[in-house]
């Protein structure tokens, strides 16, 4: 579980399905190369992150929130001992050798 001061940082890959509506909100499911993110991001607010196990539908939870951003954390760690907080940043997602057609690849993680 990581704390984001800007709330792009926890934007990865390419929107599929939401509502995107520039500087206000970012709500929604977001593809890469690793799987799917959850995001619920308003600018202008930290934003928690949670990475979930690999059997989970997404790999990354990523919410606003309107207070301190650590203070929630710590909360949901009290809460759900489970949670693996053993690593202070996100993981680092696989990156796929970059071609000419690099961006059609990544346009396969948006369901038309």
């Amino acid at each position: 579980m990581t704390v984001e001061s800007e709330w792009w940082r926890a934007l990865r890959g390419v929107a599929l399905h939401g509502v995107w509506i520039p500087d206000v909100l970012s709500v929604g499911t977001r593809g890469h190369i690793g799987g799917q993110d959850f995001v619920a991001l308003r600018p202008g607010r930290p934003v928690v992150c949670v990475e979930l196990r690999p059997t989970a539908p997404f790999g990354l939870l990523a919410v606003s929130v309107q207070d301190d951003a650590q203070a929630t954390a710590e909360r949901l760690r009290a809460s759900a001992p489970d949670i693996d907080a053993s690593t202070p940043w996100r993981q680092p997602l696989p990156v796929a050798e970059e071609t000419k057609d690099s961006w059609r690849e990544l346009d396969m993680y948006r369901k038309h």
